[in-house]
């Protein structure tokens, strides 16, 4: 071990992260573009943080879905692509995933056509995986395509602990009216990122309508919101 605080395995480094969190608490500082199987050696993990490493544009490894005892997952601007695996839907003590990327909101609001330019490293078919998460309480899939996770108004519904919720620039799409009234919405949510997804209000408001008693923070801005805004969000600027 080179420095107090770190422990090195097969080619990476692990060192305990923020203060005050326990031994099952580490971020991974990568020495190559792969994560090895051998940090499921960590079998009492529960805070594992891989964000700000560069892998290549590899996967997401299936294998950390079998990390039961995590209960907070970094892996925004870490530099992986392809689909994300569904195998993370059985880390059910989860109150934290971070899979967003991208860039800040102040170099799209001042480059309109940037965010055309700047590529999702994840897709996602379905959103189904995300419903068996039923703890958590943060989720960031910002810059994700989710184009074709039609489903995505549904399993938000289905998170119930749900607080804080960022789907910037994914792509989404537009829920049909009748199948949003078919589902009770979450209430627990209180911020809320959904810019930059080219929603219309018939789709985004009558879901909004049962999730806005507890909003204390809601951005819609960059989509194509039309008409009057209704009265019970007359307390936002949107």
């Amino acid at each position: 071990m080179g420095r107090k605080g770190l422990l090195c395995m097969d080619g990476y480094q692990l060192r305990r992260p923020v203060r005050g969190k326990t031994r099952s608490s580490w971020k991974i500082l990568a020495c190559s573009s792969t994560i090895s199987p051998s940090v499921l050696k960590l079998q009492y993990l529960s805070y594992l943080d891989l964000s700000e490493n560069y892998f290549n544009g590899s996967r997401i490894p299936e294998f950390i879905g079998s990390l039961k005892n995590l209960t907070h997952l970094d892996l925004s601007h870490a530099n992986f692509g392809g689909p994300i695996p569904s195998q993370l839907g059985n880390l059910s003590k989860l109150e934290t995933l971070y899979l967003g990327d991208g860039v800040s909101d102040s170099l799209l609001d001042n480059n309109m056509n940037f965010h055309n330019k700047f590529p999702k490293l994840f897709s996602v078919g379905n959103l189904e995986w995300l419903s068996h998460l039923t703890s958590l309480k943060d989720l960031d899939l910002s810059f994700t395509n989710l184009s074709k996770a039609s489903d995505w108004f549904q399993v938000v519904n289905q998170l119930p602990f749900l607080e804080n919720l960022a789907m910037r620039e994914c792509d989404l799409p537009s829920a049909i009216s009748s199948s949003v009234s078919l589902v009770n919405s979450s209430t627990s949510l209180t911020d809320l990122y959904l810019s930059g997804n080219y929603l219309t209000a018939s789709a985004i408001y009558p879901w909004l309508f049962n999730v806005n008693s507890n909003l204390e923070f809601l951005d819609l801005s960059r989509n194509h919101l039309k008409g009057p805004i209704p009265e019970s969000f007359e307390i936002w600027f949107i």
